[in-house]
């Protein structure tokens, strides 16, 4: 794993609400539906350096994705190397086709 995505647990009702307040920095990572509630990571107030993975150009340039496990009855997000990455490279990810700018 190069870094795991961490910042608070919070569910859409609460991402909803703090929207107005992000600045238009948002650092939201939406897990899959669960029992009809979404549950998020926001970042943006306590995430670490890896809330700013930037979004590849190409499949051929992605160089990292993550992937949602559960430890010890949580849910986490892992960031995982799917080539190797030269040091000081820039960390670059597909965010997905539900993703717009």
């Amino acid at each position: 794993m190069s870094r795991e995505y961490v910042g608070h647990l919070i569910e859409q009702e609460e991402a909803d609400r703090r929207e107005p307040f992000s600045l238009d920095l948002s650092y939201l990572f939406k897990f899959e539906e669960n029992d009809d509630k979404a549950q998020l990571v926001d970042a943006g107030r306590a995430g670490s350096k890896l809330k700013f993975i930037n979004e590849s150009r190409s499949k051929e340039e992605t160089n990292c994705m993550p992937k949602i496990k559960t430890v010890g009855g949580e849910l986490r997000i892992g960031y995982y190397a799917i080539k190797d990455i030269e040091k000081d490279a820039e960390l670059l990810t597909h965010y997905g086709s539900n993703f717009t700018w």
